[in-house]
């Protein structure tokens, strides 16, 4: 089996099960939709594209016979305006202008809940594994390639948000050296978003470099 490579428009199928599998809660909440198979049917559409946040683009997976069987995803601070405009069309094209008015006041609101990553830090997410395929160490290959690409750009740290409930997610990542870090400013405003939204509750974690 090779090393990750960048995701393409064909796998866009394929990724968009992982993807899916990778933040279904939250998904469905922000983007609002009457059933999960439209969010699926959302994540194909812009994974078919380049550019934002589901763009294939911006995904990294590993393949095993020819099959895409694990995704991971990383982004920094400072995203372009191709990933903005890529992210911005695919929802307007897919969902329209009034329902996209409503998603974004939800992104606004989860940006509380899972703060973007600081300026030394490589943000990771998209993270999943088939489950035929989990166990055997394919989710560790793709935090060490994450790990790599926050170390050439100067990054100090990895982080990202996991699911105080996902159990299973959060002993891989321990195990994997992640830790838990508080951010004393953002927790009382996290606290009562908790209480106002219902996106499920995250602990924010990091990895040193």
């Amino acid at each position: 089996m090779q090393g990750p490579t960048k995701a393409t428009k064909d796998d866009a199928a394929q990724l968009s099960d992982l993807i899916f599998a990778s933040g279904a809660d939250n998904l469905t909440q922000l983007l609002q939709v009457p059933a999960p198979q439209k969010v699926q049917d959302y994540l194909l559409y812009a994974l078919q594209h380049s550019q934002g946040q589901f763009g294939y683009d911006n995904q990294f997976v590993l393949r095993y016979d020819q099959s895409v069987i694990a995704c991971i995803s990383s982004w920094t601070n400072e995203m372009s305006a191709q990933f903005r405009q890529g992210t911005l069309d695919s929802l307007m094209y897919f969902f329209g202008i009034e329902h996209c008015a409503d998603i974004f006041k939800r992104s606004a609101q989860l940006s509380q809940v899972i703060p973007a990553p600081a300026s030394n830090e490589l943000g990771v997410g998209h993270l999943a594994v088939l489950p035929d395929y989990q166990g055997h160490g394919y989710a560790y290959r793709l935090l060490e390639f994450v790990a790599q690409q926050a170390l050439d750009l100067g990054k100090s740290f990895l982080s990202l948000d996991v699911g105080v409930d996902n159990v299973a997610a959060r002993a891989l990542y321990k195990k994997f050296g992640f830790f838990e870090h508080s951010q004393p400013d953002f927790a009382g405003a996290k606290s009562n978003l908790y209480q106002s939204v219902s996106f499920a509750k995250h602990v924010h974690l990091r990895y040193r470099i």
